[in-house]
């Protein structure tokens, strides 16, 4: 009996935080867990009105089971074990796992994948763009989400310490590779069983569509990081010590590049709605568009009035420690690196937190590890927010990324596919 409790604690915890004192210790990540479940359910949404049984409706689920394996392996293997979420009233996996993490997958990349069917492009041109808008949607989530504590990265990790507003440059790598394979993976599968690439029909039944969507859940990681991770980042990180700054950017010019080049030349169907009017009533009443309008226009308000300084994210942390001790990492190229193996609070370089509102074993404030050597393999406690380095410089850099996200949507939902065809016959034309 003893072990199913000890199962069920590892499984799933309720109510710790409560929903009152997440909102009082970190009111932006109770809000940010509000949306993504709000784009989930708008995702899903869209799906079943295509029908229970529409491809649509499979993709969400392969987002969320793919979504499901990265996060759990991810925790798993210790050269990968980097990062730690802010607790929430809902949590699973050892507390490692949030429930808006675990629609997080869907909540992003079904609204990317429906965006970029509205393009009309080549079949094996669609990933890419899967890709780029992915990362759009990415770019103000990460920027606000680690400055206000909705998570923490490992201090010394060498795969994560090239920075972008303390982003790790490798996250938005992760992100355009995990889930441009997963839509090469899923729309791939599907014509390889079915015969049928179509976005919205599924043509192979049950069973066949079921396979498809566990074949993208189960290797669309291995196969990011076999055929993009590997030859891209470890290539040119391991094998030449490239900044992941230059590494992102060869990415992202290589994905533009190729859909830009395609997009240059589309089909007639592709513009469509070039000219039909938009208005706010057509505009809304597709929930993708709707959801993403709302989505930026909250990091927009957010950057302008969140106080870091304020956000106290009390939970499972990487574990403090001495300095000198010390862990291998070991890369998948083969590179072997050296990382601590745990947080020294007295030397650190994560810019956005601080212990000045901690208590760790009855001891307030920085631990000193000297003097209470018990603290030492802590990974539960409080860590504090800290103020903007440069307030203006985030609002103008987070509106940027917002303005080019609403751009990026608005060009694919009202300047790209045209309008349905009404159903029936077509009317004769008068002589």
């Amino acid at each position: 009996m003893d072990t199913v409790k000890e199962w069920l604690d590892w499984f799933v915890c309720i109510n710790n935080p409560t929903i009152p004192e997440m909102w009082d210790q970190q009111p932006t990540f109770l809000l940010a867990n509000l949306l993504y479940l709000l784009m989930a359910a708008m995702s899903l949404k869209f799906a079943v009105r295509h029908g229970w049984n529409s491809r649509y409706t499979y993709m969400w689920f392969a987002a969320l089971f793919h979504g499901i394996v990265t996060e759990i392996v991810s925790y798993q293997f210790p050269d990968i074990n980097n990062f730690w979420h802010s607790q929430t009233p809902l949590i699973f996996a050892g507390r490692r796992f949030p429930l808006y993490i675990v629609l997080f997958y869907p909540a992003t990349i079904t609204h990317a994948y429906i965006a970029v069917e509205n393009l009309k492009l080549p079949g094996w041109v669609e990933p890419f763009a899967v890709g780029l808008f992915d990362v759009i949607i990415d770019f103000p989530y990460d920027i606000m989400g680690i400055k206000l504590l909705w998570w923490t990265w490992h201090d010394t990790d060498h795969n994560i310490a090239d920075r972008h507003y303390w982003v790790p440059w490798t996250s938005y790598f992760f992100h355009m590779s995990f889930h441009s394979t997963f839509a090469a993976l899923l729309n791939g599968s599907r014509y390889l069983l079915t015969g049928s690439a179509d976005k919205k029909v599924a043509s192979g039944g049950f069973v066949r569509e079921s396979i498809c969507v566990i074949i993208t859940a189960m290797f669309s990681m291995a196969f990011a990081v076999i055929f993009q991770m590997l030859p891209i980042y470890h290539g040119l990180k391991d094998g030449f010590g490239f900044h992941t700054e230059v590494i992102m950017f060869i990415v992202f010019a290589l994905y533009f590049g190729i859909v830009y080049w395609y997009d240059r030349d589309p089909p007639n169907e592709a513009r469509g709605n070039v000219n039909t009017k938009m208005t706010l009533s057509r505009w809304f009443s597709n929930e993708s568009a709707a959801v993403m309008t709302i989505y930026y226009i909250f990091f927009v308000i957010l950057v302008v009035f969140a106080k870091p300084e304020n956000e106290r994210s009390y939970g499972m942390h990487e574990p403090i420690g001495p300095a000198d001790e010390k862990v291998e990492l070991y890369a998948i190229s083969g590179a072997v690196y050296v990382k601590q193996k745990y947080l020294d609070p007295l030397n650190y370089d994560e810019g956005y937190f601080d212990f000045r509102c901690s208590e760790i074993g009855g001891f307030k404030g920085t631990p000193n590890l000297t003097a209470h050597p018990e603290l030492i393999g802590t990974d539960w406690y409080t860590v504090c927010g800290t103020p903007y380095e440069n307030h203006a410089e985030y609002i103008a850099v987070v509106w940027a990324f917002c303005v080019l996200g609403l751009y990026s949507f608005f060009n694919a939902f009202a300047r790209s596919a045209g309008p349905k065809k009404p159903k029936g016959k077509p009317k004769r034309k008068r002589e």
